[in-house]
């Protein structure tokens, strides 16, 4: 088929309003992704996730303990002659701590590795929220400029009863047409700008959707405005099977990116159950010394003596074996494997679910540019129809009513060429993100 060179040109309107800021799809974009609550929260989860990996790598270390303990003892006490003497006495201990996990199963270093699969998915859920941004960002921007156009057209049909309206008076006033023309010209003004009302209403709400995506409060003052000519050739960007944008896809985009890692992590979690049945050898070590008063002795030992002499130290090791804990271990280790079979199935639809998006926008864009084809030819003939009924009625051969049906004929092509036009260019743009 020859190839189709399809142009889609943005019409602006310059403002009186020097202050009025317009803003470009790219600030749009840049402004999206700064002050997105969604964004912000899957940032503070990233955040939470790299806590998470600083904690599983300091499990590691050993830890430090530090104490310091008071006791008075008051009232009869046994001594070491064996009798009981009224004995008023105090005691300050003080030691130093420290344990280390020898071997737990593998559960550290298991840890360890879902903490760090953990924020990869945790840094693609972060982009696949920004790419959700720009996406919405770019489909209400062009909805917008779709909705300028519309009122554009609108404002030109407006111009051209406006124009037929004068040549009426005068064919009125030259005993050419009836007078009731007059009335009938002004009730297509009065449709035709009811219709610039309609489309300037849907402007606006379009340009409010397009503000409270992007938290923009001040919504009055905000408009847009594009800054490129579209051309493109609808050929060149159909000329991959949606089987081969695809397999693009497949290796960029950060939902499945993120549905791989989660199985991954599931796998890590698998092994962590598993790792609960295995014994816990843990060492510990550590070091303290004491004072002692005796309130009713002539003489105490000061603190600088005593500490070295009731210095003492120790090392220890301990097992921990698990023998039975009411089958929370086993049934732990079930659920982690449903868990992972679930994660299995999660990619699965992942992917189907992208191939079937993928599919539909194709067949769409396939489809409407057939559409957009034949809404170009209509779009021509309604145009000759209409300059042709133009001369026919100013020149008195046809009625109001014949010329307002050509009229309305030419709006309706025109509308049906934009929408056609504005939705093949959002389904491209579709196709070029899953596939740049």
């Amino acid at each position: 088929m020859k190839k189709i060179l399809f142009t889609v040109l943005i019409i602006y309107f310059s403002s009186s309003a020097f202050s009025q800021k317009y803003w470009t799809l790219d600030s749009c974009i840049s402004h999206g992704l700064q002050n997105s609550i969604l964004i912000k929260q899957a940032q503070l989860q990233k955040a939470s996730a790299e806590i998470i990996l600083s904690s599983a790598k300091t499990a590691f270390l050993p830890d430090l303990n530090g104490g310091v303990g008071q006791n008075w003892n008051f009232g009869r006490t046994q001594s070491k002659s064996g009798l009981y003497e009224n004995i008023a006495q105090s005691n300050t201990g003080f030691n130093l701590s420290s344990s280390l996990i020898v071997f737990a199963g593998g559960r550290l270093i298991n840890s360890l590795k879902k903490a760090k699969l953990d924020l990869q998915v945790s840094s693609f859920e972060l982009e696949r929220m920004q790419n959700s941004i720009i996406l919405q960002t770019t489909s209400l921007f062009f909805n917008v400029l779709l909705k300028k156009e519309i009122q554009r057209v609108a404002e030109e049909q407006f111009k051209n009863i406006q124009r037929q309206a004068e040549i009426t008076k005068i064919l009125v006033e030259n005993g050419k047409a009836s007078k009731s023309l007059i009335f009938e010209i002004k009730a297509q003004i009065a449709n035709d700008t009811l219709a610039i009302v309609q489309a300037s209403n849907e402007v606006k709400l379009a340009l409010l959707e397009l503000a409270q995506l992007l938290e923009i409060d001040n919504v009055e003052a905000f408009d847009i405005v594009a800054e490129d000519t579209y051309i493109f050739d609808i050929n060149d960007k159909l000329n991959q099977t949606p089987e081969e944008i695809y397999l693009k896809a497949l290796t960029k985009l950060p939902e499945i990116k993120s549905a791989e890692t989660l199985l991954h992590s599931s796998e890590q979690s698998l092994k962590l159950a598993k790792s609960s049945l295995f014994p816990t050898l843990s060492l510990q070590a550590g070091i303290g010394s004491s004072y002692f008063y005796l309130y009713n002795s002539g003489k105490n030992m000061m603190l600088k003596e005593q500490l070295p002499q009731n210095l003492g130290q120790y090392i220890s090791l301990s097992l921990t074996i698990p023998i039975f804990n009411r089958m929370s271990d086993i049934n732990n280790i079930k659920q982690s494997k449903i868990s992972l079979e679930n994660k299995k199935l999660t990619l699965q639809e992942t992917q189907k679910k992208l191939f079937k998006e993928i599919q539909t926008i194709y067949a769409n864009a396939v489809a409407i540019k057939e559409k957009h084809i034949y809404t170009l030819k209509s779009l021509s003939y309604a145009q000759e129809a209409f300059n042709y009924s133009k001369i026919q009625y100013e020149s008195g051969k046809i009625t109001i009513y014949e010329f307002s049906q050509s009229k309305n004929q030419l709006s309706k092509s025109l509308y049906e060429e934009i929408q056609t036009r504005y939705t093949l260019l959002l389904q491209i743009k579709l196709l070029d993100f899953y596939r740049d």
